[in-house]
């Protein structure tokens, strides 16, 4: 069965994957589980679940259910392409299925140890050594907790993705 991604409103991804997946598809979205800063007075930081591409799920539909589809509040439609003049849903390739799958973190990110490596600076240029983006060419820019974030050519469009500096070589 072929792979799909589609839009949501963003911040309703786990509900769209919640509503698509009691259809009985398959469906999922890449997280991230952070530890956000306390807030004054707080006593506890609790691990939060956040979408690592937001306003994107994936799902997998031999047919598409269209109209239970429409009726998801926060879903915005399909990635689409042009087929002879006809807007049709577009099929993901397996492989950035994978890639997608491999962006989801379980274990709480906390500060990074830069393992002795020396730091990068703003707009720098790297080449991604690991990973499911390993051997692509961006650029980088740190970020206050330690990792490095850079722009990643993903389903046709740039992503923000966070990056370890292990992660990282100076190209």
């Amino acid at each position: 069965m072929p792979w799909y991604a589609l839009k949501t409103i963003v911040r309703r991804e786990f509900y769209v994957r919640d509503e698509i997946e009691a259809l009985g598809h398959e469906c999922f979205t890449p997280i991230e589980v952070r530890r956000p800063r306390r807030r004054r007075g707080g006593k506890r930081r609790m691990e939060v679940a956040y979408p690592r591409l937001p306003g994107y799920v994936f799902g997998q539909f031999e047919d598409i259910p269209w109209l239970r589809l429409t009726a998801i509040n926060g879903l915005l439609g399909f990635v689409r392409k042009c087929v002879d003049g006809v807007m049709v849903p577009a099929p993901i390739p397996w492989q950035q299925i994978e890639a997608a799958r491999a962006l989801s973190t379980f274990e709480v990110i906390e500060q990074p140890d830069s393992g002795g490596l020396p730091a990068l600076g703003a707009g720098q240029a790297v080449r991604i050594v690991d990973g499911p983006f390993a051997g692509i060419k961006t650029t980088v820019s740190p970020t206050l907790d330690g990792h490095y974030k850079a722009l990643v050519d993903f389903l046709g469009k740039a992503h923000e993705v966070n990056f370890e500096r292990e992660q990282l070589e100076q190209a």
